[in-house]
């Protein structure tokens, strides 16, 4: 904690702040503790001061200076009369726009400090009353603007479009600059409300709509940065009253979040260091005008989305939350030390906003000829108005040319890759064509060569069966003499008949049945001749 007093306006504690230097309007805020028996670690020094005792020794801790120290017994009326009352009065007076935030460790009672209870209204509600009283009492006709947003893992989410219920299905949001320099957010959706009533209705309506969950240390803890916008519109000038509801840091350590909850509890902690860092730099560079710092606006979208009205142009002031339990020293002191480097930053407009000098020159400006400014009025409209026409029709013909050009591009391309598949069809089929004739050819070829192989072994067995066999003629011979001793009396006649028939000799028959049996087997084995086939794909 000793490290800590070197941040902190311990030198001079309680110091009021000057009005010309417009600082950082810091509040602090110490809950109830919910448990008696628990001991406190911040004692109130004076309405400008508390120490931070890491033991029992009251008052002897390191001290914090702030604008005003509001103790557990403040309840929400004293808290808004002293804390947003003069910054909404100094705002509407000079038509600059406001930015309160509620800043402090989970479970701190932020949440409790801008919504409040149905009984006892927090800090947007009654803003909501101050501006509808503040329009009655000025007795003009005028407008009230509201809109709520939410930034969800650095997503901006609307909490007020009715056309995604489901929280997982809503559209992010883009933050861009509008004609007069401020940041803005591309389709957020505003909604006009008539009386306090309403706004508080469309405020309960978004709230319903915010990503909570439960953690150790908090049943329903704020998962997101909530920014509830009012737009109060009179007489062609418009302000802005901002009021963010920050989510709570937290240590990983002591919630035991893991998944989902440790991502956004990441996201979170990094939203807040990143705008820690601005205040930093921008106290630094107050200090150092010679050497000036970048201030890191971009590094998160909370920043990003205020850039105009913490860098000057407007009214900001800031109430921490603290829970002074024990057991919350550690965050806590970062939580105050965090706070004291936002209440030692003086907040001067570097460059004055759009409306702002168009107000004051018009207040400048010598009276004259009404009518004839109403005419230049109503000429310079409808310049700009056949100058919008124009353009509208160019952004159309260039929209019209981009689409015929597209179409043109489209059917080029579809022509050309039809012609492509239809050449590699041909050649496909050409190719399957030459392989098939080639593939024909050569069984052809090897049929006809098999054809001629067997002719010849055909042939050569004919052949070879019509030669003299020895070893038959002997026999026949045999047989033919002991024929010849059995019919001496017809031994001419009948020998002459049966060795004048070559047809019934035992010797031909026998040729030709050995012929015969050759040719069959020669006959079957070249009928079970099987070609192989290619299977052609």
């Amino acid at each position: 904690l000793a490290s800590l007093a070197l941040f902190s306006p311990a030198s001079n504690p309680g110091t009021p702040r000057s009005k010309s230097e417009r600082s950082l309007q810091v509040h602090l805020r110490i809950r109830p503790l919910e448990d008696l028996a628990d001991s406190s670690c911040i004692d109130i020094c004076d309405e400008q001061t508390i120490a931070v005792n890491a033991a029992n020794t009251k008052g002897d801790g390191d001290r914090f200076g702030f604008n005003r120290v509001f103790g557990p017994e403040t309840d929400q009326a004293s808290l808004f009369r002293e804390t947003t009352v003069p910054l909404l009065q100094s705002a509407l007076d000079k038509e600059e726009d406001v930015l309160l935030m509620a800043y402090g460790i989970t479970n701190a009672g932020k949440s409790h400090t801008m919504q409040g209870t149905e009984s006892d209204p927090g800090l947007t509600s009654r803003t909501l009353d101050y501006v509808f009283e503040h329009l009655q009492k000025l007795g003009q006709q005028g407008s009230v603007m509201i809109s709520y947003l939410e930034i969800y893992n650095e997503k901006v989410h609307d909490l007020l479009n009715e056309s995604t219920p489901n929280k997982r299905g809503r559209p992010d949001l883009k933050l861009m600059t509008d004609v007069s320099g401020r940041m803005s957010v591309q389709g957020l959706r505003e909604v006009q409300v008539s009386s306090a009533d309403e706004g508080r209705a469309v405020l309960a309506m978004g709230q319903s709509k915010r990503n909570t969950n439960d953690t150790l240390l908090n049943q329903t803890s704020s998962r997101s940065h909530a920014v509830f916008s009012i737009k109060l519109v009179v007489g062609g000038q418009s302000t802005k009253m901002s009021l963010v509801d920050l989510a709570g840091s937290e240590r990983a350590g002591r919630t035991q979040n893991q998944g989902a909850k440790l991502k956004e509890a990441a996201k979170i902690n990094n939203s807040l260091m990143a705008l820690g860092q601005c205040f930093e730099a921008l106290r630094w560079n107050q200090a150092h005008p010679s050497n000036p710092k970048m201030v890191p606006f971009r590094n998160c979208k909370i920043t990003r989305l205020f850039q105009e009205l913490l860098s000057g142009n407007g009214c900001v002031a800031m109430v921490v939350n603290v829970n002074p339990r024990r057991d919350d020293i550690d965050e806590t002191c970062h939580a105050l030390r965090y706070a004291s480097i936002a209440s030692q930053i003086r907040l001067t407009p570097k460059v004055e906003s759009t409306r702002h000098s168009a107000a004051r020159s018009r207040a400048e400006q010598p009276e004259s000829n009404p009518n004839h400014n109403d005419q230049a009025k109503v000429a310079l409209i409808e310049e700009l108005w056949g100058e919008i026409e124009s353009l509208k029709q160019e952004l159309l013909g260039t929209h019209e040319h981009s689409a015929n050009l597209e179409t043109e591009i489209r059917e080029e391309v579809a022509g050309q890759m039809a012609e492509r598949l239809m050449e590699m069809e041909e050649a496909y089929a050409t190719r399957i064509a030459d392989e098939q004739a080639a593939i024909t050819h050569m069984y052809e070829a090897k049929i006809k060569a098999m054809q001629r192989h067997h002719a010849m072994e055909i042939s050569a067995l004919r052949q070879a069966c019509a030669l003299p066999d020895t070893e038959l003629d002997m026999e026949e011979d045999e047989e033919s003499i002991e024929a010849d001793k059995e019919n001496r009396v017809s031994v001419g006649s009948l020998s002459g008949m049966v060795v004048g028939s070559p047809g019934s000799t035992p010797r031909s028959s026998a040729k030709k049945r050995k012929s015969a049996a050759l040719e069959s087997q020669h006959a079957v084995s070249y009928t079970h001749l099987t070609l192989p086939t290619k299977r052609i794909v």
